[in-house]
């Protein structure tokens, strides 16, 4: 008969910790694009990798007896301890910088996982970009110019709860209008279509894709 050790599955709680301590990291380079970076194939991999190695570790050390009481307080132990290895750094050495002063010199496992982090969130940077060229295409108002994409824009942007974020988009919009009049652009041309995209982008990096939709729709 096939005996199954169930208390493998406490090995759970250590992936939950590892995976929302690498999406930490996603978070902090792609904020509101950060569920959209964790779904692109390197960024699955990096939060994928990151639960693994608590994960691994809690099931090692139950696997060779290290731990066999109390698995669920081991699993919370395995999750936050495999994180804190991995943030520490370690003092080497005192040297002279540049401007002539003394700085110690910290290694440890946190460069490595800089490194690590940054190699696979910036992967993901293609694909998040390549959504975005998607998500423009398909919801910016094809029989809109510029000029009524912007006058919507105007319109709506009161309905915004974050007066802040308006005010310093406003300003970013107000210099591609400033510059679509000094070109004298026409209605339909070729470049109208090109500030139409700008507009789009714009709106979209700073609100995200609901805030453009809110913003730019009729």
């Amino acid at each position: 008969m096939l005996y199954i050790d169930w208390s493998y599955l406490y090995s759970l709680v250590a992936f939950v910790i590892g995976g929302l301590a690498g999406f930490q990291g996603v978070y902090e380079k792609y904020n509101r694009d950060s569920i959209k970076a964790s779904t692109t194939f390197p960024g699955f991999f990096y939060l994928l990798s990151r639960a693994a190695f608590p994960t691994a570790v809690f099931a090692g050390s139950y696997g060779f007896g290290l731990i066999k009481s109390y698995l669920l307080l081991a699993a919370l132990a395995c999750g936050t301890g495999a994180e804190l290895f991995l943030r520490t750094k370690v003092f080497i050495k005192q040297g002279p910088t540049s401007q002539g002063s003394v700085e110690d010199l910290l290694k440890g496992p946190l460069d490595l996982l800089r490194w690590y982090q940054n190699l696979f969130l910036d992967a993901a940077a293609s694909g998040l970009a390549e959504r975005r060229k998607n998500f423009i295409k398909k919801n910016l108002p094809r029989e809109d110019a510029f000029q009524a994409l912007h006058d919507r824009f105007l319109k709506n942007m009161d309905a915004w709860p974050n007066p802040a974020v308006m005010t310093k988009l406003k300003v970013e919009v107000d210099k591609l209008k400033t510059e679509v009049d000094a070109k004298n652009v026409q209605s339909g041309s070729d470049l109208d279509q090109k500030y139409k995209f700008k507009l789009g982008y714009l709106v979209y990096n700073e609100v995200g894709s609901k805030g453009f939709k809110t913003l730019l729709s009729s």
